[in-house]
């Protein structure tokens, strides 16, 4: 049987270090199930090409063909999904 899990399946160590140093940027394609998409540091989901303060991106798993472009405007950054 597959159990299907819909919360935060993340490192509780690297979540615990981004929630004390308020980190507001984070890239990473680890979970590639999560990808590709983008949460807020409260999982709020953050829509591509919306301007944000905080984003969690998830480009998804290069190996299946997922990228993404960053797009930096003082403090806030968009992202773009890419298929290749």
């Amino acid at each position: 049987p597959v159990k299907i899990v819909k919360e935060n399946v993340g490192n509780q160590a690297i979540r615990k270090l981004v929630n004390k140093l308020k980190i507001n940027y984070f890239v990473c394609g680890h979970i590639h199930e999560a990808g590709p998409r983008a949460i807020t540091r409260s999982e709020k989901k953050v829509r591509q090409g919306s301007w944000s303060d905080q984003i969690f991106y998830n480009p998804g798993a290069a190996m299946e063909g997922h990228a993404g472009l960053l797009a930096w405007n003082g403090k806030q950054m968009k992202y773009r999904n890419l298929k290749l």
